[in-house]
């Protein structure tokens, strides 16, 4: 049977004392325990579910087991598909005895539960500790106003990674010109800012934008920035360097009213989306069903062209929401612009069937699209200019 895993926690919270009492339980509860530990008292897998010796034990969590599998080039996919009882557990112990792998590993340290005992993810032995208690202490210390001239309006806590999503109370954009007069669309503007403690090596700020209308939310990485600080590196370098990036997206955050309004500008233009390479960006997004996925296989020049030209053009039809149905369905619409598309993939997003981590991912991966419309705006206006919009 294939090795058993327990789902990864997630939770939203949506107040700063909450967080700060989640993150302070956190960093009292996770761990760091070096591989070679456990190979110093001869830990054996057992019963397809547990880690170590005796009473010492551990299990793993889905994001565990996977980055634990990858980091030391073990098929996860052939053991998901072993049915007999005990038979992953036997190979996982032949193969950590390969004099190759032990020494591997030994240069590695489990991130542990220690109050479930569950593995979360694994991190090399040189990897900088950096807790979400001491990164949200850091940004009140070192970034006094963003806490409060910014809103915090949501934050996720994912398998220890902390995403915090702040607005600017200023900072907002939107209208919708139609019929010789204007109506709102507000979209309100901020940073995310998120932290990892299960090896995505950095700290990471981007761009958060929530429409209104619809509660939909947007992340856009920086278009002159990194955005990035590494874990890796000297500890006295490490508050320099959070600073170097934050400060420059404070200021650069003043442009994205303007993106938005070059979204809206932009008409959905399925054919020139395709042409100009954009299909692969939306197919990464929301990924073709299985039998499209094979269909569009075996096909060759052409009729790929015209068969993703088709699939674009569905998209919002197949996967709009409420808000974003509303757009591409109306009678009284002459257009739908980028902006409006883009509103398809974060409205799917909020979808009750979609977890937070897929949700955060939707989200990103919508924020490249959008990066990629702006690099290609001049390719992607019609000549023909954009039709009126009709209010909503």
């Amino acid at each position: 049977m294939p090795f058993k895993v327990c789902e990864i926690n997630s939770e939203v919270i949506n107040n700063i004392a909450d967080l700060k009492n989640h993150v302070k339980l956190e960093a009292e509860n996770v761990v760091y325990l070096p591989l070679e530990q456990f190979q110093s008292k001869s830990a054996v897998f057992m019963d397809d579910e547990f880690y170590g010796r005796g009473t010492d034990w551990v299990k793993f969590n889905v994001d565990g087991f996977s980055t634990f599998c990858n980091l030391f080039n073990i098929p996860n996919g052939f053991l998901a598909n072993i049915d007999e009882p005990g038979l992953v557990s036997n190979i996982l112990n032949v193969y950590q005895h390969n004099s190759v792998v032990k020494a591997q590993m030994a240069k590695y340290q489990l991130v542990v539960d220690a109050k479930e005992k569950t593995v979360l993810g694994v991190v090399s032995n040189t990897y900088r500790k950096y807790f979400n208690q001491t990164f949200l202490t850091d940004i009140e210390k070192y970034f006094p106003k963003l806490l409060v001239d910014y809103e915090l309006v949501e934050s996720y806590v994912i398998n220890t990674n902390l995403y915090l999503r702040v607005l600017s109370s200023k900072i907002k954009a939107g209208v919708v010109i139609g019929s010789g007069s204007a109506d709102e669309d507000v979209s309100r503007i901020g940073l995310q800012l998120s932290n990892s403690l299960v090896g995505d090596s950095s700290v990471k700020i981007c761009f958060f934008i929530l429409r209104l209308i619809c509660s939909n939310g947007l992340t856009v990485e920086s278009f002159s920035n990194t955005g990035r600080v590494l874990h890796s590196g000297r500890e006295d370098t490490f508050i320099p360097r959070l600073k170097s990036e934050i400060s420059p997206l404070l200021k650069e955050i003043k442009t994205i009213p303007k993106l938005l309004e070059t979204l809206v500008s932009i008409q959905f233009e399925p054919e020139l989306i395709v042409k100009h390479g954009g299909a692969s960006h939306i197919y990464n997004i929301i990924p073709l069903d299985k039998n499209s996925f094979a269909k569009r296989k075996r096909l060759k020049g052409k009729e790929i062209n015209a068969f993703d030209i088709e699939m674009v053009a569905q998209y919002p039809y197949v996967y709009g929401g409420t808000q974003s149905s509303q757009v591409f369905h109306s009678r009284y619409r002459s257009n739908q612009s980028m902006f409006d598309f883009i509103n398809v993939f974060t409205e799917y997003a909020q979808s009750p069937k979609i977890p937070a981590y897929s949700r955060i991912e939707i989200e990103k991966k919508t924020g490249v699209l959008v990066k990629w419309i702006i690099e290609n705006k001049k390719n992607l206006k019609n000549v023909k200019g954009m039709h009126e919009q009709v209010t909503r």
